[in-house]
């Protein structure tokens, strides 16, 4: 199963990315029912039951966050990827990837992949209007209750998230 850890946004914070994606319709955006932070890529393993027992004991506290500004990887001249930044629960979000991180370094994929805190909004290829950079987005501060194993499913349509396991936090 491929898999990834998440978290994932609440319904109101999606309708609210609604009206950013609106201003910009030859963007082809990422669909509202997949967005989300991945905290970890895991990739290909069999291995479900063991990787939700490495992280099952993780005591990590409830905590807000919020969305703010439109960046770009790699950079300006050569828009890839759109993504909205976290201006509120940075760190928390960062301490969270962090904590999953070395507690599924038997299941690494990539060897020590830094965290770097963004939601993944749109891929491009070379038509993102720039325009959307300079948008001033906020979004409402929502709490971070949980994270999930997810599996993904690529298919021609795109890929195909679903939960394995959710895990709450204190």
């Amino acid at each position: 199963m491929r898999c990834f850890f998440s978290v994932e946004l609440p319904e109101t914070i999606k309708k609210e990315a609604i009206i950013l994606f609106k201003k910009y319709p030859n963007t082809h955006f990422t669909d509202l029912k997949n967005l989300h932070f991945t905290l970890k890529f895991i990739g290909e393993t069999e291995k479900i039951s063991d990787l939700i027992k490495s992280v099952k004991e993780i005591s990590f506290k409830k905590f807000k966050l919020k969305l703010s500004n439109v960046g770009c990887f790699p950079d300006k001249n050569n828009i890839r990827i759109l993504w909205l930044g976290v201006s509120e629960g940075r760190e928390e979000l960062s301490e969270l990837a962090n904590v999953i991180d070395s507690k599924t370094k038997d299941f690494r994929v990539n060897e020590h992949e830094s965290f770097v805190p963004h939601l993944t909004i749109a891929r491009c290829n070379n038509n993102c209007d720039k325009k959307i950079l300079y948008e001033d987005f906020q979004s409402s501060v929502f709490e971070v209750s949980k994270f999930y194993l997810m599996s993904s499913t690529l298919t021609w349509e795109g890929p195909v998230y679903n939960v394995v396991k959710e895990f709450n936090l204190i």
